[in-house]
């Protein structure tokens, strides 16, 4: 079985590196990436099966919401979470909409973000055992 793939994509270099890092001791299991940009992480998404996508709604060439929306018209298998500063009811709403998995503000307590990690993970197991 072939490990579960995350990317990490924010503008911001030291919260990809920093997100990266501390996400790699919690699930060792899994292999990261980061991407700067919408464009970078299109890219990985098509030359990885990746599982898990964490991004911010502010990108340097698009938003998030409109990539979310282009790796499902690829019919990409990939969960979303969302880890943004902006909180706006607006967004919110807006990922609800595109079936984000979840919406954690920047300002929350990372172990919002690990469990939320966990929980995509954890689905994706349970959906290969049934699968199989």
């Amino acid at each position: 079985m072939t490990n579960e793939v995350c990317i990490i994509l924010d503008n911001n270099e030291m919260i990809r590196t920093t997100l990266m890092e501390w996400l790699k001791l919690e699930f060792p299991q899994v292999d990261f990436y980061t991407a700067s940009s919408g464009a970078e992480a299109m890219a990985l998404c098509k030359k990885h099966s990746v599982s898990l996508l964490i991004l911010d709604i502010e990108l340097p060439d698009m938003n998030g919401f409109d990539l979310i929306e282009e790796i499902k018209t690829e019919n990409l298998n990939t969960k979303f979470i969302m880890h943004s500063l902006h909180t706006d009811q607006t967004y919110i709403e807006t990922a609800k909409f595109l079936d984000v998995f979840r919406f954690i503000p920047k300002n929350a307590a990372n172990l919002d973000l690990i469990s939320s990690v966990e929980l995509v993970f954890r689905e994706n197991r349970s959906q290969a055992k049934d699968e199989h």
